[in-house]
């Protein structure tokens, strides 16, 4: 198994884009070394992260074109959340940062809810909690 995990993301303002996710709760870190104007590492859970980069920094990892996230969706990006309320609130911190909602909060088969935001860039985010999985304690939900 990996020991640490990140998603790398383009951005267009490394600033706005590190800010928007302090607002979410997230702890951004400057990256040492001599591209830290370039990149961001924004902690999302213990090992877990993003990796925001520039568009012109990211272009120099890939031969193909980047993509303009806001023009079409490659990937939505998951996050399983404690309950209902944690998803809303999550959701509700991503509008107040100046993120956008996408469509209504939904509810799958009576087994999870979620809703869905993009970032500042379009990078799209669904916040979901599956009914009856067992919390930090060990109880079922």
């Amino acid at each position: 198994m990996p020991k640490s995990f990140a998603i790398q993301l383009p951005v267009a303002d490394l600033e706005k884009s590190g800010a928007f996710y302090a607002a979410l709760g997230f702890q951004p870190m400057p990256m040492p070394g001599p591209h830290a104007d370039k990149m961001l590492y924004v902690a999302l859970a213990e090992n877990i992260g993003l990796l925001l980069l520039t568009r012109d920094f990211f272009a120099t990892f890939t031969p193909n074109p980047v993509a303009d996230a806001r023009a079409g969706t490659q990937v939505i990006n998951a996050m399983g959340m404690e309950s209902r309320e944690a998803v809303d609130a999550l959701t509700k911190k991503a509008v107040a940062a100046g993120g956008a909602e996408i469509g209504e909060a939904r509810e799958m088969d009576n087994a999870v809810y979620f809703r869905f935001f993009a970032d500042p860039d379009g990078h799209q985010w669904e916040v979901n909690f599956m009914f009856g999985q067992p919390d930090d304690s060990g109880e079922k939900s």
